[in-house]
């Protein structure tokens, strides 16, 4: 019956029938594939989400992504299908496994995005770079160093508490319901509080 209403087309707009069924049918096999059959159909989110980016890239567009992916965690628990093919983990462990410099996991492209002008430590693919620069960083954040740094952080953070209650003294305050003048931190931070840092 199909083929007797397209029967008078004529070739041209057979071709242009098949190509649009073939098309549909495209589209159709990939949805039933993301929906149903791909690795990560088993986990919960958005419909759209499962067969496109244009979720994530709309809440990305619209500046409350970080709101959505909240609120999709409240919503679905500890792992969500945020697109196709991104899933996002919302435990403790799974930084751990995810982030440990052992993690047999390799970083998402988008990474890149993160490192405008150079790479750092959390936005390197490189695993060779990657163990280069954390090897030297450590060396900054042993324990040790960071022993040896105690002293001028506890002074430097006496100077400026110093700093804070001079102005606050010096500015005029009305102590309306129980408030001080606010003060300005951008200038008062100004000062030389931290020379040796």
């Amino acid at each position: 019956m199909i083929f007797k209403v397209f029967n008078g087309v004529g070739e041209a707009g057979n071709i242009g029938i098949a190509l649009l069924v073939g098309f549909i049918l495209l589209v159709l096999t990939r949805a039933l594939y993301l929906g149903v059959f791909h690795p990560l159909a088993r986990y919960p989110g958005p419909l759209l989400a499962r067969f496109s980016n244009l979720y994530s890239a709309y809440h990305a567009w619209k500046g409350d992504i970080h709101i959505d992916i909240y609120r999709c965690h409240q919503r679905y628990g500890d792992h969500v299908r945020y697109a196709p093919n991104r899933l996002l983990i919302n435990t403790a462990g799974a930084v751990q496994d995810i982030y440990s410099h052992r993690a047999p996991v390799k970083k998402y492209v988008n990474y890149r995005v993160l490192a405008q002008q150079a790479p750092n430590t959390l936005t390197m693919q490189d695993k060779i770079q990657h163990s280069r620069r954390r090897r030297v960083l450590s060396q900054g954040f042993s324990a040790r160093s960071l022993e040896s740094w105690q002293p001028r952080i506890v002074s430097q953070l006496d100077r400026l508490s110093q700093v804070i209650r001079e102005c606050l003294i010096t500015t005029p305050s009305s102590m309306e319901n129980g408030w001080t003048t606010p003060l300005d931190m951008a200038r008062t931070c100004k000062s030389p509080v931290n020379p040796e840092i």
